[in-house]
């Protein structure tokens, strides 16, 4: 006999404030968990909440390689998030099941590990893990990594990822600082048909020899435009003083992961470096974005200039 529980992780948001006769889920919501199992997709999913919720329709939430988060929004207070993974180029229930609900008008977040017991005797327990159940974490203590954006907070980067060789690795700590001040940053690219593209630098001034790495944003800012967001992606059309330093594109590579069609900052393409070997004023530009598949969306970049100095 299989045994599924549903264990209570982390509530953010102080429980008092829950109305004493309101469960924390939803009863038609509780009544149909069990249900979700890995290997489920897209429309699997949706096809069991749907009794509950007609409405519901599945999106991509948090993404980053290929594992993320499908986001079911229920109605117009509840969205559950579903951990999920890319396989033959379709996204599925994750093995190891993770739940989010979201009550936004509370501004509170349920966690909800499905932990099935049989399946995991061959696995040595965690030290917060007794008897199939899995204590009451940490509040300060996240239950997974962090995993591209949030599902609140959708053009602040969670993680941040580069190329290095054959494998993809998480890009510098520093790097990642700098992705997340995109949203205050000013000189955004413009905005060409609710979509713009836009380069950040660390400096604006350095020295002749010294490194100076690039990242990359695309961001829509309007519901309904295609964001591919599996990377890290090629960088195309890239300027430095004018002239073109990268491939040109859009290119030819084949692109088999999640697109999102709700506003997002897409964060996932390659840090490209440069020196420079001359002092004095210098221009970086991009006018690539997007994934091969969509050939070129007509988008220019913000222009980074660089004040080069001598040893």
């Amino acid at each position: 006999m299989k045994h599924t529980i549903l264990a209570f992780l982390f509530c953010f948001g102080l429980l008092h404030s829950h109305a004493a006769d309101e469960p924390l889920i939803p009863a038609a919501l509780n009544a149909i968990l069990p249900r979700i199992h890995a290997g489920m997709t897209i429309r699997e999913v949706e096809a069991v909440l749907a009794p509950a919720y007609p409405k519901v329709k599945g999106q991509m939430g948090n993404w980053s390689g290929q594992t993320g988060y499908i986001d079911y929004k229920l109605d117009e207070r509840h969205t559950l998030s579903v951990s999920s993974i890319t396989r033959d180029g379709k996204e599925l229930v994750h093995d190891e099941i993770l739940l989010y609900l979201y009550d936004w008008p509370s501004k509170r977040r349920l966690d909800l590990k499905i932990y099935e017991w049989e399946k995991q005797t061959a696995k040595k327990p965690q030290p917060n893990e007794r008897s199939g159940f899995l204590q009451q974490r940490n509040l300060n203590e996240k239950p997974y990594p962090p995993i591209g954006q949030s599902l609140a907070e959708p053009d602040v980067p969670a993680g941040l990822w580069e190329r290095m060789g054959d494998k993809i690795v998480a890009a510098p700590a520093e790097d990642l600082a700098l992705a997340k001040t995109y949203r205050e940053f000013k000189n955004k690219g413009p905005l060409v048909v609710g979509q713009r593209i836009t380069i950040m630098t660390h400096h604006a001034r350095c020295r002749m020899g010294e490194p100076l790495r690039v990242l990359h944003i695309l961001e829509a800012v309007e519901p309904g435009k295609s964001v591919h967001l599996m990377g890290p992606k090629k960088v195309y059309d890239e300027y430095v003083d004018g002239k073109l330093v990268t491939s040109k594109g859009p290119g030819a590579e084949p692109y088999n992961g999640m697109v999102a069609d709700r506003p997002i900052a897409d964060f996932n393409y390659e840090i490209t470096t440069y020196t420079f070997t001359e002092p004095g004023v210098h221009t970086i530009q991009w006018k690539g974005g997007g994934a091969s598949a969509q050939g070129s969306l007509g988008l220019e970049s913000n222009i980074i200039k660089l004040e080069v100095l001598k040893q």
